[in-house]
């Protein structure tokens, strides 16, 4: 059953309210791939454990016939599962406006392009590609270092 944030006592211990005006769109695409299993998959599973119960949370999937998340607003885009980082940027923002999103929380080193009217939120795993970059590819390393001057 969806439910509504009831008070302002309800954080994400950061000190700040979720009320339920805001609309949060969460990128669950890794739960699809073979992230599932690694340290991304326990993150954003964690989020659905959290907060797949609240109306005020929208969270991302690719379509997929075999897929049943279990969150009260899924959302579901018809995209390649490869290169969601260049994808991303024709898809993302249709649904933006759509559900009316107010943050997106990448999950997966994707932003799509910003738009001002919503805030964004990238979370970063794992920093090799940049310190170590001497063992990655110059493509790899160089998509690496965009998506993170893109957050």
């Amino acid at each position: 059953m969806c439910q509504t944030v009831g008070s302002d006592s309800d954080t994400w211990g950061w000190g700040c309210s979720i009320t339920g005006s805001m609309r949060i769109l969460i990128d669950g695409r890794p739960l699809q791939t073979y992230s599932r299993f690694r340290g991304i998959g326990r993150y954003v599973q964690l989020f659905i454990d959290s907060f797949g119960h609240r109306k005020e949370f929208y969270f991302l999937f690719f379509k997929d016939k075999d897929f049943e998340p279990k969150v009260c607003n899924p959302v579901f885009v018809n995209s390649p599962r490869r290169g969601i980082t260049f994808t991303d940027t024709f898809f993302l923002n249709r649904i933006f406006k759509r559900i009316g999103v107010d943050l997106y929380h990448s999950t997966a080193y994707a932003l799509p392009r910003k738009r001002s009217d919503i805030k964004y939120l990238l979370t970063v795993y794992d920093l090799t590609p940049i310190r170590f970059s001497r063992f990655g590819t110059k493509k790899n390393v160089a998509i690496f270092k965009r998506i993170l001057a893109s957050a």
